[in-house]
C-alpha cells in the first residue's frame, strides 16, 4: 500500500509541475503572439470586430450573465468553497482551495496591471492598457475550479461539467461586450489551471485526513461520460478553430472587414471553447490523481474520501 502511495505522489508531482510550466508558457505565448506582435493583435482585434454582429441581441443575455461576476462574487464564493470543505471535515483542503482560488484572482491582476503590457504598435487596436488575462474570467473559471478541487468524488464529474458550461458562458460573454478579446480569456483559463495544479501539488505535502464513517456512492455523472463531454468540447472547438483559421488566413489586411471579422469571431469562440475544455480535462485529472495520493492510514481509500 505504502509502495503504492509513493508511486502515486511522483505521478502527480511529475503531472503537476509539468501543467505549472505549461499554462505558464501558454500565457507568456499567447501574450507575445496576440498582444505583441501585429499579425497577431490584428486576428485577436478582429474578434471584437465580428463580436459587434448580433450584439444587440445577444449583449441583453450576456450583461445578465456578467452582472454577478464583482467583488461581492469573489467573497461569495470563496465562503462557499470553504465551508463546503469544512462540512466534509477537510480542513487543509479548503485552505487549499482558498489558496486556488486567491492565487488566481491575484495572479491574473498581477500579470494585467504589473507584467504584461500592451506596446504601441501604431494604429493596431492600442488603447494605452493591457487586457491579458480576463479578470471576470478568471474569477468564473476559478470559482468552477475550486468546486471541483473540494467536492467529493460523487460530484467532481458533474461539478467538472457545469463549471465548463459556466466558464465558457463567462468568457464569450466578456467577447460579445467587448470587454476582452478571445487571447485573454484563454490566458485567464491557462491561469486557473497553472494555480489548480499547484493546489493539487500541495496533496503530497499536508498532513492526512479522514472522514468517520467508510461509504460508497455513485457518481452523478459517469466519470466516462464527463470526461467525454468535455473532450467534445474541446474537441469541437480545435477543429472549427482550424477550420476557420485556415478560412481567415490573409483576410485581415483587406480594406473591407466585415467577413473577416465574422470568421475571426468564430475562431475565437472556438478557441474558447477548445481552451476551457482542454483546461477543465486537466483540472478533473489532476484533481482524481491528488486522491489518489492521499497518505496511507488506518481508515480505508473509500472513507477517506479524497
Amino acid at each position: 500500500m505504502r509502495s503504492s502511495w509513493r508511486a502515486s505522489r511522483g505521478a502527480l508531482v511529475t503531472l503537476a509541475v509539468a501543467v505549472v510550466l505549461s499554462c505558464a508558457t501558454g500565457v507568456w505565448a499567447l501574450w507575445r503572439v496576440f498582444v505583441v506582435s501585429a499579425p497577431g493583435r490584428r486576428l485577436d482585434q478582429l474578434g471584437m470586430v465580428g463580436a459587434q454582429r448580433g450584439r444587440t441581441r445577444l449583449w441583453q443575455y450576456a450583461e445578465h450573465v456578467l452582472e454577478p461576476v464583482s467583488v461581492l462574487y469573489g467573497a461569495v464564493a470563496l465562503v462557499v468553497v470553504v465551508s463546503i470543505a469544512v462540512m466534509r471535515r477537510r480542513f487543509w483542503l479548503a485552505l487549499q482551495a482558498a489558496l486556488l482560488l486567491g492565487g488566481a484572482v491575484a495572479t491574473t491582476q498581477v500579470l494585467k496591471r504589473l507584467v504584461l503590457d500592451r506596446p504601441d504598435l501604431g494604429d493596431i487596436a492600442h488603447y494605452g492598457h493591457n487586457t491579458l488575462p480576463s479578470g471576470h474570467t478568471t474569477a468564473a473559471a476559478a470559482t468552477s475550479a475550486a468546486l471541483l478541487f473540494v467536492v467529493g468524488p460523487r460530484w467532481r464529474p458533474a461539478v467538472a461539467v457545469l463549471g465548463a458550461v459556466y466558464t465558457v458562458l463567462i468568457g464569450w460573454s466578456t467577447l460579445i461586450g467587448q470587454w476582452h478579446r478571445p487571447a485573454d480569456v484563454m490566458a485567464a483559463v491557462l491561469v486557473v489551471t497553472a494555480w489548480f495544479a499547484l493546489a493539487c501539488l500541495l496533496m503530497v505535502v499536508v498532513p492526512p485526513e479522514t472522514v468517520p464513517t467508510a461509504t460508497t456512492s455513485v457518481p452523478v455523472v459517469r466519470p466516462a461520460l464527463a470526461g467525454r463531454v468535455i473532450a467534445g468540447l474541446a474537441t469541437v472547438g480545435a477543429l472549427a478553430g482550424l477550420v476557420t483559421a485556415v478560412m481567415v488566413a490573409g483576410w485581415w489586411d483587406r480594406p473591407s472587414q466585415t467577413a473577416s471579422g465574422v470568421v475571426a469571431y468564430g475562431v475565437g469562440v472556438a478557441a474558447i471553447v477548445a481552451a476551457v475544455g482542454l483546461g477543465v480535462a486537466v483540472q478533473l485529472a489532476l484533481r482524481e490523481a491528488a486522491g489518489r495520493c492521499a497518505r496511507p492510514s488506518r481508515f480505508s481509500a473509500a472513507a477517506h474520501g479524497a
